[in-house]
């Protein structure tokens, strides 16, 4: 009997993860019986489980799929877990120009469309097997960094007020608080 391995997908809809329809079910569908080795966990979307707090499954996930959006890669980041991102169509592309950083600097798998049924069982493996580099993008510290630098600022005592020939009112129009640009 193969070894189950957990597999968390972050978002119910696989094509266009916003979309709740009978396509985009049968499309997740298709995926999950194509590797049943795999254990599939599917939260969040319209139809699936929602969970007030998904860290302890990201951290207990063997591989998370997600989109490219910038709190769900820090979520997968600060868990150091392997990553496969298949970007959101946004106005901005933004998701696309996302997941093309992260495969540049191979920090996570990523793919520009949902796969085919059968290329699932190699894509997980492969994405499973990614060396965890998230700390190049978190290095998992930020709150207790932000907390250091914010015990520091307070401990300096408050600022020396600005003169007024520094205030925004003595600039000219058009003018930054660098001086005109």
């Amino acid at each position: 009997m193969p070894t189950h391995r957990k597999l968390e997908v972050s978002a119910r809809t696989p094509h266009r993860w916003n979309d709740a329809d009978d396509a985009n079910d049968a499309r997740l569908s298709e995926a999950q019986r194509a590797t049943p080795d795999w254990t599939w966990t599917v939260l969040g979307g319209p139809r699936a489980a929602w969970l007030d707090d998904p860290w302890p499954l990201l951290c207990r996930a063997r591989l998370v799929i997600t989109h490219a959006g910038q709190n769900a890669v820090a979520e997968c980041a600060a868990a150091r877990v392997p990553t496969l991102v298949i970007p959101q169509d946004r106005p901005y592309r933004e998701q696309h120009a996302t997941a093309h950083a992260l495969r540049a600097a191979g920090l996570a798998t990523v793919r520009e469309d949902w796969p085919a049924a059968g290329e699932w069982p190699a894509l997980l493996s492969r994405a499973a097997a990614q060396p965890d580099r998230w700390d190049e993008w978190s290095h998992g510290d930020g709150a207790q960094r932000a907390a250091r630098l914010l015990t520091d600022l307070a401990s300096r005592g408050p600022a020396p007020r600005a003169s007024a020939s520094h205030t925004s009112a003595s600039r000219a129009p058009g003018q930054g608080a660098c001086g005109p640009r």
